[in-house]
């Protein structure tokens, strides 16, 4: 696992210095607008500097991925003797879980120096942002691993992070049918609860990913889905994971007209994704 650490780190040289750059550079700029702007709405950003640097990391974490040559990766890391699920976990800790900890601890250093009585508070914010920072990425490893081109990578992220993700911010409604109102985050044992059931997901999801990085091969670069037991589930969560968002975003009164309504969409998106999953062929000919 050390190897594959330091291994990666030297091949991504050029990325962890970019992604540094741009955290020494947001740090500056939140200093300056915290000492000299005070009573600007720019101070704002400074409170804020520590999910930003969370994003701006991950997204060139995430971009430094996709641009990953995927058969010369399986040649690395068979003359380098590094399983599947070594690299899986380097990425996860070198391009995930050391961004959030990194940037988060020079949030606190900054509000140290700027502002320490803010310092609690940003502790907390830090902490939340950070769960959720993790639960989203979780996501994108997961789709990165199950999925083959990088367009579908891209545009299956997308999906998810447009789609089942969405009706995560309105667990209330699921709470207010349960009477639990645990995502509300009206006291602060709310907000811890919220934060370890999101991280709890978020770890079951990379155990989940890190077992399928371990089944691929080197042969299923191309395919849609990489694991040929996986491409109906696929297909299913991608029907039943739409229709449960637009029905949690209807306004009106549920009844049997709008059950159906809902339909269409998922099934028109159930129906390309069977498309590119299958990839089925239709032969038209007038040979008897």
């Amino acid at each position: 696992m050390k190897q594959a650490i330091r291994l990666y780190t030297t091949i991504k040289k050029n990325q962890f210095i970019l992604a540094l750059a741009l955290g020494v550079l947001l740090a500056v700029v939140s200093v300056t607008s915290n000492l000299l702007w005070k009573n600007i709405t720019m101070k704002y950003f400074s409170e804020q500097f520590g999910p930003v640097v969370f994003g701006i990391w991950i997204f060139v974490g995430a971009t430094s991925v996709l641009n990953d040559q995927l058969k010369h990766l399986d040649t690395w890391l068979f003359t380098q003797n590094i399983s599947r699920l070594q690299l899986f976990l380097t990425r996860v800790i070198l391009l995930i879980v050391a961004p959030i900890l990194i940037s988060s601890l020079m949030d606190i250093v900054l509000t140290l120096l700027t502002e320490p009585k803010k310092m609690i508070d940003i502790i907390s914010s830090d902490a939340t942002d950070g769960v959720q920072f993790f639960f989203i990425a979780s996501i994108m490893a997961f789709v990165y691993t199950l999925i083959g081109p990088i367009w579908m990578k891209i545009t299956g992220a997308i999906f998810m992070l447009i789609v089942p993700i969405s009706p995560v911010t309105q667990f209330e409604k699921i709470d207010n049918i349960f009477g639990v109102k645990l995502f509300e985050h009206n006291d602060n044992l709310q907000i811890l609860s919220a934060n370890l059931i999101i991280l709890a997901g978020a770890i079951i999801i990379f155990m989940i990913g890190g077992y399928l990085s371990t089944k691929i091969s080197v042969d299923t670069v191309d395919e849609a889905v990489r694991i040929r037991h996986l491409r109906w589930p696929v297909i299913i969560f991608v029907f039943v994971s739409m229709y449960l968002t637009l029905m949690l975003e209807t306004r009106s009164p549920i009844n049997s007209g709008i059950i159906f309504k809902n339909m269409i969409i998922p099934a028109i998106m159930a129906v390309i994704t069977f498309a590119f999953v299958f990839k089925p062929t239709f032969k038209l000919t007038w040979d008897k």
